[in-house]
């Protein structure tokens, strides 16, 4: 499911597995895997950083994620 969500936003910013590579500092090999439901929470938290300029894309608000 994730994995499925980390794949379509990828592809809705029109970005290579190998351009998410290097913008997360993993591998292409990597990001596959992931995409594909598998890898390390630390290698998911590195490809969601990727994305968490634009909270839309995570469709939240991002004044609900700021400390008050």
């Amino acid at each position: 499911m994730i994995g499925q969500f980390l794949r379509d936003e990828r592809n809705r910013r029109r970005m290579s597995q190998k351009a998410l590579a290097g913008l997360a500092g993993v591998n292409k090999n990597t990001i596959a895997n992931v995409e594909n439901g598998k890898g390390r929470i630390d290698t998911l938290a590195a490809i969601i950083s990727v994305y968490w300029d634009d909270m839309a894309s995570f469709g939240e608000d991002y004044d609900d994620w700021k400390i008050q």
